[in-house]
C-alpha cells in the first residue's frame, strides 16, 4: 500500500508539472477612474518626493530604472520608447534618487507589459492607460504609489483627459488593495490562457463587469528552433 501511495503521489506531481509546462493561465482586472473633476492631491509619507514626466527618455533612464527593478528588460524599455509611451518618475529631492516610475499610453489596441503576456486594452480619445508602475523596495508602504498616481490624475486632468485605466493581475494583492483605496472601479475581467505544444497559442477572453462576453482573441506563435 505504501508503494502504491508513493506511485500515485509521483504521478500526481508529474501531472501537475506537465500541465504547468504546457498550460498557464492568468486573470487581470481592468480598472478605471474618472479624472475630469477635482482631483485630491496625495502626499507620500516619506520626505519630499518630486514627481515629473520625463521629457526625453534615454539609455541613462533605463540604467536608473533597472537599478531599482532588476526584472526590467531592455527590450521592453526600448519598445515603450519607440511606441511613444510616456514615463513618469518620482525622485527624492534630497538625493535626486529615482524611487518610483510608471508608464502611460493613449489610443493603442495592444500593450506588452514587462514580464507578462500581451494585454489588449483599447482606450478612447479621452482616456490614458498606465502600466508597469514600480516602487523601489525600501520605499514601499510609504504612500509613494498613491502619490504617483495622484500626480498622473492631476497631470492628465489638466490636459483635458476624462479617465485613467489600468490592468492588475488578480494575484497582485498589494496593487489591488492600493488601486481600490484610490477609488478605481473594476470594469471588466481578462483571462489570458497560454498553451505550449510545438507552438504557443494564447487565448485572451474578456468579459464585462456584468459577465457579458466582451471579446475573444486567439494568437499563435511558432517556437523558434535553437
Amino acid at each position: 500500500m505504501k508503494m502504491l501511495s508513493r506511485v500515485l503521489t509521483f504521478l500526481s506531481k508529474g501531472t501537475r508539472y506537465v500541465k504547468a509546462r504546457l498550460w498557464t493561465q492568468q486573470t487581470y482586472i481592468i480598472f478605471e477612474k474618472k479624472i475630469d473633476g477635482v482631483v485630491r492631491p496625495i502626499s507620500p509619507r516619506i520626505g519630499r518626493i518630486h514627481f515629473s514626466r520625463v521629457v526625453h527618455v534615454t539609455q541613462k533612464h533605463f540604467q536608473a530604472l533597472s537599478s531599482i527593478n532588476k526584472y526590467l528588460l531592455q527590450a521592453n524599455f526600448e519598445k515603450d520608447v519607440r511606441a511613444g509611451h510616456e514615463c513618469f518618475i518620482g525622485k527624492r529631492e534630497d538625493t535626486d534618487k529615482i524611487v518610483f516610475y510608471v508608464w502611460t499610453r493613449q489610443r493603442s489596441s495592444r500593450e506588452s507589459e514587462a514580464g507578462m503576456s500581451p494585454a489588449y486594452v483599447v482606450t478612447d480619445a479621452k482616456e490614458i492607460h498606465f502600466f508597469s508602475a514600480f516602487t523601489s523596495a525600501p520605499y514601499r508602504g510609504k504612500g509613494i504609489y498613491p502619490a504617483g498616481l495622484s500626480y498622473l490624475e492631476q497631470y492628465y486632468g489638466k490636459l483635458g483627459y476624462s479617465r485613467l485605466t489600468c490592468s492588475v493581475a488578480t494575484n497582485n494583492k498589494p496593487s489591488l488593495n492600493a488601486i481600490q483605496r484610490l477609488d478605481y472601479r473594476p470594469t471588466r475581467y481578462r483571462m489570458i490562457a497560454t498553451t505550449r505544444f510545438f507552438h504557443e497559442t494564447r487565448r485572451i477572453i474578456e468579459t464585462a463587469n456584468n459577465g457579458d462576453m466582451a471579446f475573444t482573441h486567439d494568437e499563435q506563435k511558432v517556437f523558434e528552433k535553437r
